[in-house]
């Protein structure tokens, strides 16, 4: 994925260095989700950062932020377009070819963020 910058050391540190990102069959036809680092890192601060877009867009790799604070620190990659309502942040872009592989990951499958240059 290519990360968007400013990242933060915690935003960072979910993303690359967490493991295992897992979906728990809770996903959607919108969102993918991995929602155990909300667990391992929930005393953490995820700062809300701004989004112009009014949406996000497939592709899209977002993180709940301290907005929805139950949910922060989630990493979804967006499937279909969703509306930004402020409680998510925008972390990075999966390139499209690799998009592909939502269409076939199975509940319980890992997936590992890699950052592209």
């Amino acid at each position: 994925m290519q990360p968007v910058d400013g990242l933060t050391q915690v935003e960072k540190a979910i993303l690359f260095d967490f493991f295992p990102h897992v979906d728990m069959g809770d996903s959607s036809e919108w969102i993918w989700r991995s929602r155990m680092p909300r667990v391992f890192f929930g005393s953490e601060r995820i700062a809300p950062r701004p989004h112009n877009d009014d949406h996000f867009e497939p592709g899209d790799v977002v993180m709940v932020n301290d907005n929805y604070k139950h949910y922060a620190g989630e990493v979804q990659v967006v499937l279909v377009p969703i509306v930004n309502d402020g409680t998510r942040n925008l972390v990075g872009r999966i390139n499209s070819q690799e998009m592909t592989m939502f269409d076939v990951i199975a509940d319980g499958d890992v997936v590992v963020f890699q950052e592209q240059g």
